[in-house]
């Protein structure tokens, strides 16, 4: 099974990457789940500029606002 409902949205390669790669059904293969755990999230291109360091002090600027 493999789902294509992501390959349509109109959001930029990296999101798009992100949420695929979250959206694998082989919880093996998942990201997040794999041997790194969180730290294979963490590395992604998407989060390339968080300062994971700052999470955890509530100190990062807020990205974007979702509406």
């Amino acid at each position: 099974m493999k789902c294509t409902a992501v390959d349509s949205l109109t959001v930029s390669f990296s999101p798009r990457d992100l949420i695929k790669k979250f959206l694998v059904i082989d919880r093996a293969r998942r990201l997040g789940n794999m041997k790194n755990g969180a730290d294979d999230v963490k590395k992604h291109r998407w989060f390339k500029t968080i300062d994971w360091e700052a999470v955890p002090l509530r100190k990062l600027k807020v990205r974007a606002v979702l509406m």
